[in-house]
């Protein structure tokens, strides 16, 4: 995230996203659990 923001506020809001659905992804995977869904 922290890259991103150096590069820039565009790609930074592209890397957060990213980097937020790929954290959801594995929690959701290795966490499948009623209070995260």
């Amino acid at each position: 995230m922290l890259v991103g923001v150096m590069l820039g506020e565009g790609m930074s809001l592209r890397t957060l996203a990213g980097a937020t659905l790929l954290i959801a992804s594995v929690l959701l995977l290795y966490a499948p659990a009623p209070a995260t869904a």
